[in-house]
């Protein structure tokens, strides 16, 4: 068997190297015209020409100035000119990381061709008119430097390892699109990210994803091919929504003229890659973490159960985080070391002995948006979860966008909105499956909703908008009703859902206006519907022990009876409490329904709904009207 001579293989090494080395150029070459070409219509030039001057110098110190001006303000009338300053501060940052002699060294392989390098930031920048040179005074004053925190200890701090000063590009460039969304930079976005991507190494044929130092706790174990299955037993349905397979856009637009209800439809989507491409689909954590650059692309996710819940929060955080605190279900936990975690804490160490007071401020400067693990590692072991709900992940990342297609139904002609015209008869569908029916006859609901029980017309889509829902097990949506229709795509695992017509409302209990942020909350029900279920699973669950168990209590005594009525007293008087406070929500009719991958669920316009995972799942919203 021949093997390779060191002269091929330093070759190949050299070749690869040189390779890289050439498409970093290009994006330097790409990321510095972009920079400095500002047309004279660019907004930022509103912002006045202290923080123009201070870009290319401090663009961290610009950075920080937008971020103040950006929340100083509802988020509605954000002045488009600081969103602009924003983004063209964080092409700044990403720019002279990249251009640091010591950026990036990804995989052994040098991306950089000379040893050239940025020294200290430098606030020494000429002033061109007298007229504003004390604007640029009071930014220095204001906006220390990293090396001003140093005291002048060095004009150098010591660089990160090579992986994580590539998640710290990607950190900055996925800030400035959470943030500001780049309203007027975009394409140079994705276009650095794309070729950020074209750095990394690929998946090799093992399934472990080859990250590089600073992911051991991810590479230390192989990623599983596929997400955990769902936990227990699905929910049983008693009033089954309808289904219909392979329905046509003629066949759904006759249904939305005719009831406009909601309708379960299959067959519609299992040609998309993220269903059927075995390279690309989302039940794959390694395909995953392949699509946000190693787990290094920033989401944002809502820690705790429900927004309505006290001690919820957002947070923002890699995507490797998330999917080893959250989605893995014990794979890459804490709980375990391994050999890299041994070396990781040398090196630690040996870092600390070289100069501690640089690491702080490097830590300062350089991480100012990341995340507390050990706060995350708490939620964690106290068993919040985490979802990432409601965001725009195919804009932010569009190869995922890639992976599937608008469904042809959101190009339909939904009806006219209730509070433009007569409101008409909505009656609650039975199941159309011709292979199961219903345990029980669906209920009748009321047959003409009141136009003031749907939310207020919103602008029209000139296309639909596209959300992501990505959460582990018992990751919920308080029952809301949305002012938009809605096809809810069910890509990975299953989820329980129940829905309410508009006529219910009044037996829905919806919130006011919350006293302490003054946030319109009128779309959102008081109503724990998380805990009705659980007890209505419970009620289930005591019934089907049969009577043996209660001749059991009696024979044990006294002491026994006690402690059993204890539990059961527990959950009844809760009962009587839920019941005493929403006396009308038992009494409210619903459909319901577990929609499982392939599955297109339609929710009309102000159909109340509640969700809940029953497993990891992955879900796409697409908000049409």
């Amino acid at each position: 068997m021949a093997s390779s001579s060191p002269s091929s293989s330093s070759s190949s090494s050299s070749t690869n190297s040189g390779d890289l080395s050439v498409r970093l150029d290009g994006l330097i070459t790409l990321l510095d015209a972009s920079c400095r070409t500002l047309s004279k219509d660019d907004p930022v030039h509103q912002c006045g020409i202290a923080p123009l001057r201070l870009l290319e110098s401090s663009p961290g110190d610009v950075i920080q100035l937008a971020h103040r001006k950006i929340h100083a303000f509802p988020y509605k009338d954000v002045p488009l000119c600081w969103l602009a300053l924003y983004e063209l501060a964080s092409l700044w940052k990403v720019l002279r990381l990249l251009k640091d002699r010591r950026a990036l060294t990804i995989d052994g392989n040098s991306l950089l061709p000379t040893d050239q390098g940025l020294d200290h930031d430098s606030l020494q920048r000429p002033v061109r008119s007298r007229e504003d040179e004390d604007e640029v005074e009071a930014l220095k004053r204001r906006y220390r430097t990293q090396y001003e925190r140093t005291n002048g200890a060095s004009n150098r701090l010591k660089p990160l390892p090579a992986w994580e000063r590539f998640a710290q590009i990607v950190e900055v460039l996925d800030m400035a699109l959470i943030l500001t969304g780049a309203p007027c930079r975009r394409k140079v976005f994705d276009d650095i990210l794309r070729r950020l991507e074209s750095l990394l190494p690929p998946a090799n044929a093992t399934g472990t994803l080859p990250l590089p130092q600073g992911q051991e706790r991810l590479q230390s174990k192989q990623l599983p091919s596929i997400f955990p299955p769902s936990v227990g037993p699905h929910p049983e349905l008693r009033y089954p929504m309808a289904r219909q397979a392979n329905m046509s856009m003629s066949e759904f637009q006759e249904h939305l003229d005719r009831q406009t209800t909601p309708v379960i439809i299959t067959g519609a989507i299992d040609h998309w890659p993220a269903l059927s491409d075995p390279d690309r689909r989302w039940d794959d954590p390694r395909y995953l973490m392949r699509s946000t650059l190693g787990g290094t692309r920033l989401v944002p996710v809502e820690i705790g159960r429900s927004y309505t819940d006290e001690g919820w929060g957002q947070k923002i955080l890699p995507f490797a985080e998330f999917m080893r605190m959250y989605l893995l279900d014990g794979h890459g936990d804490d709980s375990s070391k391994s050999v890299g975690d041994e070396g990781e804490e040398e090196e630690e160490e040996e870092e600390k002995q070289e100069g501690e007071e640089q690491e702080e401020a490097a830590a300062a400067e350089e991480c100012k948006h990341s995340i507390d693990q050990e706060a995350h590692r708490s939620l964690h072991l106290t068993h919040q979860t985490a979802y990432l709900a409601q965001h725009d992940l195919l804009t932010q990342i569009p190869s995922l966008r890639a992976d599937l297609a608008i469904p042809d139904y959101c190009y339909t002609d939904p009806p006219i909105h209730p509070l433009l015209c007569s409101p008409s008869p909505n009656p609650l569908p039975t199941s159309t499956n011709s292979t199961s029916s219903p345990p029980h006859a669906a209920p009748k609901l009321h047959s003409a909703s009141n136009p003031t029980n749907y939310p207020p017309p919103q602008p029209l889509f000139p296309t639909p908008l596209l959300n992501a829902w990505l959460g582990p097990a018992r990751t919920i949506s308080p029952l809301h009703t949305d002012p938009y229709h809605n096809i809810l795509a069910q890509v990975v695992g299953h989820k329980y859902i129940r829905l309410y017509a508009p006529a219910e409302s009044g037996k829905l209990y919806p919130r006011g206006t919350d006293a302490a942020t003054g946030v319109a909350m009128g779309n959102t029900s008081r109503v724990d519907v998380g805990a009705w279920l659980e007890a209505e699973e419970q009620g289930r669950e005591e019934r089907g022990q049969g009577r043996e168990e209660e001749v059991q209590v009696q024979v044990e005594g006294e002491g026994g009876q006690a402690e059993g009525e204890g539990e059961g007293g527990q959950a009844d008087r809760r009962r009587r409490t839920r019941e005493a406070e929403f006396p009308l929500f038992a009494t409210a009719h619903y459909v319901e329904a577990v929609l499982g991958p392939a599955e297109l669920l339609y929710i009309p316009l102000g159909w109340w709904h509640y969700v809940q995972s029953l497993g990891t799942a992955f879900s796409v919203s697409f908000w049409w009207n």
